[in-house]
């Protein structure tokens, strides 16, 4: 398959964009790429059809052309970029040096997904036998990654949109009554024709083995119960227009159910689906309990909640619930004296306070927490609290993020940054890494690199993780780093090259420097106890 196949794959491949690069439109695809890590480049075989969000180079316009030299050099065959999300436009330097090396640099539009790319391209290289069992193993593999954590019916489904290629409808089924949870690129009338078939063939439906299948049309309507200690929870449709997806979508839907079922039991109030208090409406938002946006939008009208409207979530927490119950009148007193937070929500859960905050105006936020810090410690008698903030959450349904966010910032904050007010705006690259860190790739990079600089420290009584720490926080400045270490300037040159030396990398190349940031964030995550006292040491 050459490169400039991908353009007229499908329909959805044609709204790619060819932007520099067209005298290699020839090269031969042997394999398809993501590329979301800046050593990832390294890892690209001959053959190789990188593709990237850009999230790792979008802050240096240099850094793309080095990605595309490195990539031209293992022998890739093209880079397609999606726009819009981290890098806004590709620069002139990435356009200029792609057509000098006739390297295909293409757009993705950002409502592409992976799957849309990388499927119709993996089955066009391998054969049918071949790719069902490559899509299949994939699939397996992020679902057994989920089962290790508490995972949502999202996290389910956003999985099971990677790799099914025809339309899905998934339906919770409880008091003989049907409930769209959730829906992949169906349209309205077939989200609602559904049921009236499983009505009309329920016995059919619920008796079949597997899928359960009718014509309505030119489509094929596949229906398979999802049943729990003998009991039916759910009803899973596969809607196809042709057949040519329908075999390994069935094959990847199946290997989802267990998950589903379990996602569909534990996130509906089977008993009560009605709330009795808004303080109830809140936690079901934030501990993802609610069954849908339309059920979502509807109890926020009635309880005259606005949908959208900006808020974040911000979470104070002592060392125990008493310490908070003593500091409530003095915590209200300070949220209520500045106008520029309109407080609306705030709910108690054991030594924690969950602040709701609509935003209504700019105010310098690290000092406002400080000043509630400082007032709660005076009259708490110098209790220790911690405050961790969430982005700005744009409606609703984005609480649950913002939720763990912040929850996200208490925990991981105190223990790699100073302080105790911890913005979750300072720990994304830390968020992003944390979800990754049992990755080989990522493990790699870390024993690379810090882990050969511990062992040497080790070793010889020396601290040359503490100083490359240093020079990076300094935004390696000579001066102040060897300021801040009190030692010479020309005892810091002696340290910088030694670490040189045992890397056998370049500090100056920026490339490097951000391998290096990021492998030091990894030492803090690798060895704080985070992953239950394993350790890559």
């Amino acid at each position: 398959m050459k490169v400039r196949d991908i353009f007229g794959l499908n329909n959805s491949l044609k709204s790619l964009k060819l932007l520099a690069g067209d005298d290699g439109l020839e090269k031969e695809i042997k394999d398809i790429e993501v590329c979301e890590v800046p050593d990832g480049v390294y890892w690209a075989n001959e053959g190789d059809l990188a593709i990237t969000t850009g999230y790792f180079i979008y802050d240096g316009k240099n850094d793309l052309v080095t990605w595309i030299e490195i990539l031209h050099e293992k022998g890739a065959v093209g880079l397609g970029i999606k726009t819009d999300r981290f890098i806004k436009k590709v620069s002139p330097e990435a356009l200029e040096k792609a057509n000098q090396l006739n390297f295909p640099l293409f757009e993705i539009p950002v409502y592409l997904s992976y799957s849309d790319i990388m499927w119709p391209v993996i089955s066009k290289i391998f054969d049918e036998k071949n790719f069902i069992n490559f899509a299949v193993e994939k699939c397996n593999d992020e679902l057994l990654n989920i089962s290790s954590k508490s995972y949502s019916l999202k996290d389910v489904t956003s999985i099971m949109t990677k790799y099914i290629r025809n339309q899905f409808v998934l339906y919770a089924y409880y008091n003989n009554s049907f409930e769209c949870m959730m829906h992949f690129k169906a349209k309205n009338s077939t989200i609602q024709l559904v049921p009236n078939i499983i009505r009309e063939n329920k016995e059919k439906v619920d008796s079949s083995g597997g899928f359960f299948c009718t014509n309505i049309g030119n489509i094929k309507i596949w229906i398979s119960p999802l049943r729990t200690q003998g009991e039916i929870i759910g009803y899973f449709s596969l809607i196809s227009h042709d057949e040519s997806h329908t075999t390994v979508d069935m094959k990847l839907a199946k290997l989802a159910f267990p998950y589903l079922i379990v996602a569909i039991f534990l996130e509906i109030p089977w008993n009560d689906l009605t709330y009795r208090t808004k303080d109830e409406f809140i936690r079901t938002i934030l501990y993802k309990k609610y069954i849908n946006r339309v059920k979502l939008k509807h109890d926020a009208a009635y309880f005259n909640i606005p949908y959208n409207f900006p808020r974040i979530v911000w979470i104070l927490e002592m060392d125990a619930k008493e310490e908070v119950e003593k500091v409530l009148e003095h915590f209200y007193e300070y949220i209520n004296r500045d106008d520029v937070y309109d407080s609306r929500y705030i709910l108690f859960e054991n030594n924690k306070l969950i602040c709701i905050n609509k935003i209504t105006g700019q105010v310098n936020e690290e000092k406002w927490y400080q000043g509630l810090c400082k007032e709660i410690q005076l009259k708490s008698s110098g209790s220790k609290l911690k405050i961790g903030i969430s982005k700005v959450a744009e409606s609703l349904d984005r609480l649950p993020v913002a939720y763990d966010e912040a929850n996200f910032s208490l925990e991981i904050g105190e223990i790699v940054e100073e302080g105790n007010i911890h913005f979750f705006n300072n720990l994304m690259v830390y968020y992003v890494l944390y979800e990754m860190c049992r990755s080989p790739v990522l493990i790699r990079l870390y024993e690379s690199t810090i882990k050969k600089l511990r062992e040497h420290d080790l070793k010889n009584s020396s601290e040359l993780v503490k100083t490359l720490s240093s020079y990076i926080e300094n935004n390696y400045n000579v001066y102040k780093t060897a300021e801040d270490l009190f030692i010479h300037r020309n005892t810091l040159y002696k340290r910088l090259r030694k670490i040189d030396n045992i890397l056998d990398l370049n500090m100056k190349e920026s490339e490097k420097r951000l391998v290096l940031s990021m492998s030091l964030k990894l030492n803090n995550l690798y060895n704080n106890d985070l992953y239950g006292g394993d350790s890559y040491d």
